[in-house]
């Protein structure tokens, strides 16, 4: 089959050229809003973006976190896409909660867009692309790693995972220069997400030529050239973690590959068996193009060096916790439903009399899934709107929003963790105020550095309970941290700054 032709569509499947616009748009409208509904409504300041957003705000505005700036630098030093953020928002005057929306309408476009594309190589049918899409609606955690395979919310990491993919359609369609042009934006976007697909798409560029195992030998030589550099100027990222350090991440099971459970390796490891079979069945009946040979080839040393790293995460060595080796199964988990998809709706197996329809029936079982499943988190599970850009009101945001119109920039705040899980939206995020901690979200930050995880570990240790806290501790506390707000539910005999009727804001300062 020749590269740079599709395969061969059935008539009854073809697009006349005036409606394929349009067909596109609406089905990447339709993905938009199928994949939000499945991810439980878009939101602002939830989840990762408890650090992405107090990053962002540094940039903007220097002086805010003082007290919690060595916590923010330890993850922010590592990216750039915090600094891209904070230079749109000064160059445009628009609100945080506008671009992070823009951005996340960006990631449903580039990842709608690059799907279907990488359809039209796979498929001969247009329901088949559209029954691909529909199925990458279904947001699902990808057991023990840690990594779901959409959020909902605007994360740098799903932006360049669809830029990622972006590249992989290019290469499909053999343009070997916007494939590197594109690889190179996912890693600035997201380096670790990114970097992983640098290796899949630099493999799938230099696979189909004759100067592969030179290439190879050279990219293995630059790789550890690379690690040896990186050695010298941050030895502390080689440093082995120490049983101080590991307890502070010991609930995050994800980031120990080592430890997962037999379930768990034979879950992640069946997308990467799928591939093989069926890519071996494609190639037995000449269904294979160079572009595609390369991508399962990059796909396959992915799988490698997952396998290659596992002493090393079992050693503890500290770079091969922090890049999160195990995620490399999410683009292999992406490019099995591209050969599910295949297997169910065009495979040669199919009896023949199924040929046109199996395509159509499958689109309009996975539709007609994802949409009552969207429906059910929304309205059911959840009680959630599909769509919420800004903070939501509350109780919660009351005080959050006292304390960033009231409170000195240096103010620190001691607050109940059960708060932030309650409604699920960082303090940090709505009041832009340093906090004392936020037990969900900085111990995953002290992954980044021993130094942060001691800060951590020692703060957990001097408040176990939030519920237990007289006041004698909360001035003990509030002396030895120089805390300044306390903001709970509860009373105490310290002097009342703002109340909503729920919770009080207290002042610490004697």
């Amino acid at each position: 089959m020749d590269l740079e032709r599709p395969p061969s569509q059935d008539p009854s499947a073809r697009v006349p050229p005036g409606r394929s616009l349009a067909l596109t748009a609406a089905l990447i409208a339709s993905f938009a809003v199928l994949v939000t509904a499945n991810s439980a409504g878009y939101r602002f300041g939830v989840s990762d973006q408890a650090f992405y957003v107090p990053a962002v705000e540094r940039l903007i505005t220097p002086s805010l976190f003082p007290r919690d700036a060595a916590l923010i630098d330890s993850q922010a030093r590592l990216t750039v896409s915090d600094d891209l953020i904070a230079r749109i928002v000064l160059a445009t005057g628009a609100t945080l909660p506008a671009v992070f929306f823009i951005g996340y309408l960006i990631t449903l476009t580039v990842f709608a867009g690059a799907v279907l594309r990488i359809g039209r190589r796979y498929y001969a049918s247009v329901w088949t692309s559209a029954a691909l899409l529909f199925a990458l609606t279904f947001r699902h955690r990808l057991l023990e790693t840690g990594v779901n395979s959409f959020e909902g919310y605007f994360h740098p990491r799903v932006l360049a995972f669809a830029v990622g993919i972006a590249a992989l359609a290019a290469c499909l369609d053999g343009r070997r220069v916007w494939a590197a042009v594109l690889v190179a934006i996912a890693f600035v976007v997201h380096p670790t997400t990114g970097g992983w697909f640098v290796v899949w798409i630099a493999v799938a560029l230099v696979s189909g030529t004759r100067y592969r195992w030179s290439s190879a030998g050279a990219a293995i030589a630059l790789g550890l050239a690379g690690l040896m550099v990186l050695r010298s100027v941050a030895p502390e990222r080689f440093a082995v973690m120490d049983d101080a350090w590991l307890e502070v991440l010991g609930s995050r099971r994800y980031l120990f590959t080592t430890n997962w459970p037999l379930s768990a390796w034979i879950v992640n490891l069946v997308p990467a068996a799928a591939v093989l079979a069926i890519y071996s069945a494609r190639l037995k009946r000449g269904l294979v193009t160079t572009g595609e040979r390369g991508a399962v080839a990059g796909a396959a040393v992915l799988l490698a060096i997952f396998v290659v790293t596992l002493p090393f995460v079992g050693a503890r060595v500290a770079i091969a916790i922090q890049l999160q080796i195990s995620r490399v199964l999410w683009p292999i988990e992406f490019l099995a439903t591209v050969y599910l998809i295949w297997a169910v709706a065009e495979g040669p197996w199919l009896p023949s009399r199924w040929t046109r329809m199996a395509p159509i029936f499958l689109f309009a079982v996975l539709a007609a899934a994802s949409t009552a499943r969207g429906i059910y988190i929304l309205a059911v599970e959840t009680h959630r709107p599909l769509v919420r850009v800004n903070l939501p009101d509350g109780d919660w945001q009351q005080i959050a929003t006292w304390a960033r119109s009231s409170a000195p920039v240096d103010a620190h705040f001691l607050i109940d963790p059960t708060d932030v899980d309650r409604e699920g939206v960082s303090f940090r995020v709505a009041a832009g105020r340093d906090v004392f901690i936020e037990p969900s979200k900085d111990p995953s930050i002290a992954m980044y550095s021993r130094e942060i995880a001691m800060r951590v570990k020692e703060r957990q240790a001097a408040l176990p309970d939030f519920g237990l806290v007289t006041s004698t501790m909360a001035r003990d506390v509030a002396a030895r941290y120089g805390l300044t707000h306390l903001v709970t539910v509860r009373e105490y005999p310290f002097p009342m700054l703002f109340s909503n009727g729920r919770l009080h804001v207290y002042s610490l300062v004697r």
